[in-house]
């Protein structure tokens, strides 16, 4: 049972089921009502109680302080990534992966793609990008980085080629895109390059992701292990960051799809927490909501404005999420949010005090009718643990800087 707060009438805790929390839980509100406080007294809870986590953070300060707050006894299980250039972690998206469920890989990528630069992808665009990345998925050693050199060297293509299994890709490269005038060539390929240049020439962001990963994002779900990301748009920029942010999830949702080789008695339980989420929408997020309950990974979302989500997630949220928490919103949210909720009046919901929301939650599986609680306010006590989380984590999941990969040969 996991404690979100009290029920103002009644005067009585609110608690949240393991069963509840599988249906994932979405929480919406303005700026400075409380969300962000719920968001960690939830994670801390998780975590002395000895749960698998992960925090996303793109602010930095929850990230923090829920790293000065753990136990010394989970010191072991915590991986802290922030902004690091001389200690690097890994991450290379491509070697995550279930070599079974390319596909899923890929599109995960190409959502990530749209969701970052919307205004600018289109379906020439996609389809580059597309099979560049079944591509390097069939070759050994490669990361995303190689596209790059995939798009640029002709020569490094049709090595890569050499080892290419699927067929569709294949016809791709050597006969659709080689058919084409050198100038829609170029076009294509610059257009292309232009994204990936946008990340790829932050010389830290380049070194995460080439080579072997440091992080096993499998091993962490399954072995009830903490990773708190701080991904501050002040530190690492903001397409680094949100790029990183949708790699992780996509990730996740890598070792979530895993898990079907577990029997589902098996599976641990893990929470994957993500604050502003709109900022790292991708396609993995409306996967894990419709699917990822039987693999036991659990969503915790947040964010200001549900009007403004993508239609898709709005119905992946609305169809899927068992447990709603309102904080105070505005008008535009109040009528979508009030008919969620059941709410009779929504108008209240935009009169709620900070550290107040309106709840629906499910009991016995049943969905409850709307109530309202009052959340925990700020704990700012701190165990002073940062320092030697961070030092452990350097320790285990940080290489050299530069650490140079095996190309395709």
């Amino acid at each position: 049972m996991t404690a979100i707060g009290f029920h103002k009438a009644k005067l009585s805790p609110i608690h949240l089921s393991a069963d509840a929390r599988r249906r994932h839980l979405y929480v919406i509100g303005q700026t400075g009502v409380g969300k962000s406080t719920l968001l960690e007294s939830m994670a801390l809870d998780d975590i002395r109680a000895g749960r698998g986590i992960c925090f996303i953070d793109p602010h930095g300060q929850s990230a923090e302080r829920i790293a000065n707050n753990i136990p010394e006894s989970r010191t072991q299980d915590t991986a802290y990534i922030d902004y690091d250039p001389e200690h690097p972690f890994g991450l290379n998206i491509l070697r995550t992966a279930d070599p079974r469920n390319k596909s899923l890989t890929v599109e995960h990528i190409v959502s990530m793609f749209w969701n970052i630069w919307p205004e600018n992808m289109g379906p020439n665009l996609e389809d580059v990008l597309r099979n560049s990345l079944y591509l390097l998925l069939d070759n050994e050693h490669t990361s995303l980085n190689d596209t790059l050199r995939l798009l640029t060297d002709s020569d490094y293509r049709a090595r890569l080629l050499r080892n290419c299994t699927n067929r569709v890709v294949k016809h791709f490269w050597q006969e659709e895109f080689e058919a084409k005038a050198d100038k829609q060539k170029a076009e294509e390929i610059r257009s292309t390059t232009n994204k990936l240049r946008a990340f790829l020439s932050n010389p830290h962001l380049a070194n995460i992701l080439a080579g072997p990963s440091t992080l096993n994002i499998s091993h962490l779900m399954n072995e009830g292990k903490i990773l708190i990301l701080n991904l501050s748009k002040g530190r690492w920029g903001e397409k680094p960051a949100k790029l990183l942010g949708c790699l992780f999830i996509i990730a996740i949702a890598q070792a979530a799809e895993a898990r079907a080789d577990i029997p589902e008695d098996k599976r641990r339980d893990f929470y994957l927490y993500v604050d502003e989420m709109q900022n790292f929408q991708n396609d993995g997020f409306n996967a894990i909501l419709s699917e990822a309950r039987k693999m036991r990974l659990s969503l915790i979302l947040a964010n200001q404005f549900y009007a403004q989500l993508p239609p898709a997630l709005q119905a992946a949220i609305s169809g899927n999420v068992g447990t709603l928490v309102a904080f105070r919103v505005g008008a535009d949210d109040s009528d979508l949010i009030g008919k969620i909720l059941r709410h009779g009046n929504p108008g209240n919901l935009q009169d709620t005090a900070n550290f107040e929301a309106w709840v629906r939650t499910l009991a016995d599986g049943t969905p409850t009718g709307p109530f309202p609680i009052a959340t925990y306010p700020p704990d700012r006590a701190s165990l002073g643990r940062f320092n030697a989380v961070r030092k452990r984590t350097i320790a285990v999941h940080s290489r050299k800087v530069g650490t140079p990969h095996v190309q395709p040969s």
